[in-house]
């Protein structure tokens, strides 16, 4: 799996974690031999509220795990991931490798849809992101769309 190298702090913010997880989870759904299911805002707001102490081998141990239990069709988080309280909240620091892996999932995305970044087949609905919230983060990242069409 291409981000198994991603290593680090997983101190995450919301808009960070669902490029992401959108990628691991097709990733692992492919390994699996499943279809990705559609991420909820709900499994996104779980997700960014648990700590990640560890970073994103243990983020994609739960991924892998809610793939298996929730059939292909959902990804079931376990109770324990939602009442376990974040020492540090969502507004966390991110560091240098972390923002690889996001640039990393926006490309993908990119890639995929051929640079549209509109639509339900569009970069943004792929990656559970509004499409303004995307091109922000392609204009942080210096993701070019041009690449990509």
């Amino acid at each position: 799996m291409r981000l198994l190298g991603v290593g680090g702090l997983l101190e995450l913010r919301r808009v960070d974690l669902a490029p992401l997880v959108a990628s691991l989870t097709r990733e692992l759904a492919a390994k699996l031999g499943i279809a990705a299911p559609s991420i909820s805002r709900a499994v996104l707001a779980q997700l960014a509220a648990h700590d990640w102490p560890g970073n994103v081998r243990e983020l994609m141990n739960v991924l892998e795990t809610a793939l298996i239990v929730g059939g292909g069709r959902t990804l079931a988080l376990p109770e324990q991931l939602a009442r376990r309280p974040s020492r540090r909240g969502v507004e966390a620091l991110r560091g240098p490798r972390f923002e690889a892996a996001v640039r990393d999932a926006i490309e993908q995305a990119l890639r995929a849809t051929r640079g549209k970044i509109y639509g339900v087949d569009g970069a943004a609905a792929h990656l559970g992101l509004k499409p303004g919230t995307l091109q922000s983060k392609m204009r942080k990242l210096g993701v070019d769309r041009s690449k990509f069409v």
